[in-house]
C-alpha cells in the first residue's frame, strides 16, 4: 500500500493556501509533513498540526533531535497526546545546537 505526504512548512498562511491549493490539483494524499524551522518561522511543527485546516490528513511533525534536550520534557509531547500530532519523525544527524557556530 503506497502513501501520499506532502511538507508544508510552519507557517498557518502558507499550510491554508497549501491545503487549497493541493485540494483543487492532487487526490490521494493521506497525511502532512510539517518540519520544525525554529530559525525561519515563530510556530513549531506541532503547533501547526494543530492548524483546523490539518484535520483530515495525518499530522507529521517532523523534528531534528539536536533541538530536544534531553533532560528537559519533550516541548511536543502534550501536542501529541492531545492527538494534533497524529505521528513523528524524529531526524538525528545535525548537529546539536551546542555545537552550532
Amino acid at each position: 500500500m503506497s502513501r501520499i505526504s506532502l511538507e508544508l512548512v510552519p507557517d498557518p498562511k502558507q499550510i491554508e493556501n497549501g491545503i487549497h491549493h493541493l485540494q483543487s490539483i492532487v487526490s490521494g494524499v493521506s497525511a502532512i509533513n510539517i518540519p520544525d524551522l525554529p530559525d525561519k518561522f515563530s510556530v513549531r511543527s506541532w503547533e501547526a498540526c494543530a492548524l483546523q485546516e490539518l484535520s483530515g490528513y495525518s499530522r507529521i511533525a517532523h523534528i531534528r533531535a539536536s533541538d530536544c534536550d534531553p533532560d528537559q520534557p519533550l516541548p511536543f509531547a502534550n501536542a501529541v497526546n492531545k492527538g494534533a500530532v497524529t505521528e513523528l519523525l524524529l531526524v538525528s544527524g545535525d548537529p546539536l545546537n551546542s555545537l552550532r557556530k
